[in-house]
């Protein structure tokens, strides 16, 4: 079979300015799907235009050998994803060559050393699991607690795809410590690479149907996308198989190539010898319920029911929701330029065809971009599909990627590369619930044809749809999939939910969500978490928001585990700083290659700051922002939907985001850039005290910061002097006399500390030792 690679092929026309990209998909030319050729205007800058034809063919005696990026040909040299990472895993060195560290991301493995280290690197790898929906058996969690004592740091890292990270692991030790969780039905097999990641899931085991659903529907699509050439078993466990049998409706649909999405009499029906052009992410969840940040994923999956409560099919999300920067693209053109005004009460979710102007004379010229929401209603008018309104108007300007501040679907980017951005997911369509694998499988292909190989930066899918706009990606994927999409079911609002606490599961048992602090499990409290997990036979959950939950426990356990847990430092929710219940942070420093400064050591301090500044405005303990930190711009702690998101730019120095919300439906927009971590207060100090002297009921702090509008709140900022004296009283709160505040203030400042933490401090303590039986009257 004759194979092109999805890179770019260029041709040139008469006029020098004018540039042709087009893409070749992996298979060959004569399986291809013929579509129409689609040019889109993609750049207005006044000195040069950018014209993209990104789906036809190039003929082949017009073709030119395409581009690739190094890791293409490493894949297409590597024999699935074997060569030369076994070979490299037998010789001797700590670490293993630069194909071989390309590889074994796909085992799900990467190579690291400690950069805190001077002299010779100490390598070691980081393994993470494979676990939809956060299942974790009673018997895969006591392994991997036990795997890193014996070969790791010592710790367990709960991620943000729930799944576990197990650090330190040295060369020698890797093929042990991949057989034993093999042989303990676990994987870590596609955990990293250039394939379906992790398939998310609400966690909560709550005997409902549609939450029962939504995580088999997740455990569905993770074994479709499986890879099937046995690669993983003959590196780490000489080919011995160890797989659990699989629902025929999955191996249908695998097997199924009536629409031309296979790779025929390969090891590899789906990915053939090239896999993706880069990792691709989907998460399941049910209405209102966005445990999982349902908008931050390739393909979002939302369980639609009925009347009864009875699934009946899907709605799916996919990634083409923009956002430009206006004041940029009007500063670009260097002339006047009118923007349309939108209906204030359309939403994110309305039809494209509300935001058109019921017929009346197009103002000239028009800036086109998305709808954001309320707040942004002056600056955005449609979607970047509009290009198809160019029919109706000579005067429409599509704004090109160079203005784009920010889109969704995935959160990498790159700094002072403003084509690349973070990105949110929007609808694509409707499907019945028997037709939801096909449709998985269409959009995988679509991406695997069609995303591009030629540089990593733009192979993402959120790329493709941004290049192509969305009725086209559509039509190509109905074509794989052989249906047309339904209309999009209409949801309800999302809200975060943590599961923290106890619960009843709706079967007679409970279940219990523990809050982990940026999800490493350590010390006493990996300790506390064996002897429970192991004394009462228990399963647990891992959330996306870095959280364990214990399943299947019975009401007559309920208070000896809560002694057990407390004694660990596990407390209530209700004895948890509310920031630190939402707040997330990537491990960063030292371990990750790509950290620029610190994140899950830092945050600690920086919760502490923030409380501090909330309380030094006057803000109640029981307000919150959502903080997320990040010590690279990759996002992997999704930063780009937080309320306050912190993205390392520089040693000890930060971007701030603003602008996401506490349901994680918005996405957060570049504030500041090269924010010393010293500097913090003097930048949240009077975003705080505006957000507590102007907001309007129950406005959380990222409404208000879209309220507002950068403008403002770089003026709160600029003109910032200090909280007026009349605020600067006594805040008694839990304190019942000025004597006793006092008091408490002073051996506060001794240990870095506001009186309310040292009070709460106090009272946790008291708490903990009551339900530990340590107090007693």
């Amino acid at each position: 079979m004759t194979t092109s690679f999805g890179a770019a092929n260029t041709a040139i026309f008469s006029d020098p300015k004018l540039q042709i990209t087009s893409f070749n998909g992996l298979k060959s030319s004569s399986n291809l799907i013929n579509v129409h050729r689609f040019v889109h205007v993609s750049s207005i800058s006044p000195n040069t235009s950018i014209i993209r034809a990104v789906s036809a063919p190039v003929k082949p005696e017009t073709a030119v050998e395409p581009k690739r990026s190094k890791v293409e040909i490493i894949k297409e040299h590597s024999n699935f994803i074997r060569y030369p990472l076994k070979e490299e895993m037998m010789n001797d060195a700590p670490n293993i060559n630069e194909a071989a560290t390309q590889l074994i991301k796909f085992h799900g493995s990467y190579l690291q050393y400690d950069r805190n280290e001077k002299g010779a690197k100490s390598y070691s790898f980081m393994l993470r699991t494979k676990n939809p929906s956060g299942k974790v058996s009673n018997r895969l969690y006591l392994v991997m607690d036990d795997l890193a004592d014996q070969f790791g740091i010592g710790t367990l890292r709960l991620t943000t795809r729930q799944t576990f990270q197990l650090h330190g692991v040295l060369k020698q030790n890797m093929k042990t410590v991949m057989g034993t969780i093999i042989r303990n039905m676990g994987s870590t097999l596609g955990a990293c690479g250039d394939l379906n990641r992790n398939v998310l899931a609400p966690p909560a085991p709550l005997s409902r149907k549609d939450y029962l659903f939504a995580q088999e529907t997740a455990e569905n699509i993770a074994a479709l996308l499986t890879p099937q050439s046995g690669f993983y078993y003959d590196v780490w466990v000489d080919g011995e198989r160890f797989m659990t049998a699989e629902p025929p409706e999955v191996v249908k649909a695998r097997n199924d190539n009536s629409h031309g999405t296979n790779f025929t009499d390969s090891p590899e029906p789906i990915y053939g010898t090239q896999f993706l052009p880069r990792k691709f992410k989907i998460a399941v969840a049910v209405p209102t319920d966005n445990s999982v940040d349902i908008l931050t994923n390739d393909i979002g999956v939302v369980v639609v029911s009925d009347d009864n409560g009875e699934p009946q099919g899907f709605n799916l999300y996919v990634s083409f929701y923009s956002h430009y920067n206006f004041n940029a693209a009007k500063e670009s053109l260097g002339a006047p330029v009118k923007v349309l005004s939108c209906d204030r009460e359309v939403t994110r979710s309305s039809p494209w065809s509300r935001l058109l102007p019921n017929g009346k004379g197009w103002p000239a010229p028009i800036i086109v971009g998305p709808f954001l929401g309320p707040s942004l209603c002056e600056d955005a008018i449609v979607h970047r599909a509009a290009f198809y309104l160019s029919f109706y108007t000579p005067y429409l300007l599509l704004i090109s990627s160079k203005f784009c501040d920010k889109v969704g679907g995935g959160m990498g980017r790159t700094h002072r590369l403003e084509s690349t951005f973070p990105r949110l997911a929007e609808p694509l369509g409707y499907v019945p619930k028997e037709d939801i694998l096909y449709a998985i499988k269409a959009i995988v292909v679509t991406q695997r044809e069609n995303g591009r190989r030629d540089d990593r930066k733009y192979s993402r899918m959120k790329y493709l749809i941004s290049s192509w706009g969305i009725e086209k990606f559509r039509s190509v994927v109905e074509q794989y999939y052989g249906k047309k999409f339904e209309p999009f079911r209409e949801l309800p609002e999302w809200e975060f939910k943590s599961f923290l606490g106890w619960h009843d599961q709706g079967d007679g048992n409970l279940f219990c969500g523990l809050h982990v602090d940026s999800g490493r499990i350590k010390g006493e409290m990996k300790k506390t978490l064996r002897e429970v997990i192991e004394k009462y036979n228990l399963d647990v959950r891992i959330t996306a928001n870095q959280n364990l939950i214990l399943c299947d426990i019975r009401h007559s356990w309920k208070r000896q585990i809560t002694t057990m847990l407390a004694q660990g430092g596990l407390l209530e929710p209700r004895y948890v700083d509310p920031l630190n219940v939402t707040a997330m942070a990537c491990p960063a420093l030292p371990m990750c290659p790509l950290a620029i400064t610190e994140a899950e050591r830092g945050i600690p301090d920086i919760l502490k700051r923030v409380r501090a500044v909330l309380e030094k405005v006057g803000l109640k303990y029981n307000e919150s922002v959502v903080v997320r930190i990040t010590g690279c711009p990759n996002g992997c702690a999704r930063p780009y939907m937080a309320e306050l998101g912190l993205v390392g730019d520089g040693p000890n120095s930060y971007q701030i985001w603003l602008g996401g919300t506490p349901n994680q439906s918005s996405l957060a927009r570049t504030f500041l850039n090269k924010v010393k971590i010293q500097e913090l207060e003097k930048v949240l100090e009077p975003l705080f005290y505006y957000w507590r002297r102007n907001r309007n009921a129950k406005e959380s702090f990222g409404d208000f910061s879209n309220r507002m509008g950068f403008e403002k709140l770089q003026e709160f900022v600029d003109n910032w002097e200090g909280i007026p004296k009349s605020l600067e009283k006594f805040r008694l709160g839990l304190f019942a006399d000025e004597e006793t505040y006092l008091a408490v203030d002073k051996l506060a400042k001794l240990q870095n500390k506001t009186a309310h933490q040292l009070a709460m401090e106090i009272i946790r303590n008291y708490v903990a030792g009551e339900q530990n039986g340590k107090i007693t009257e």
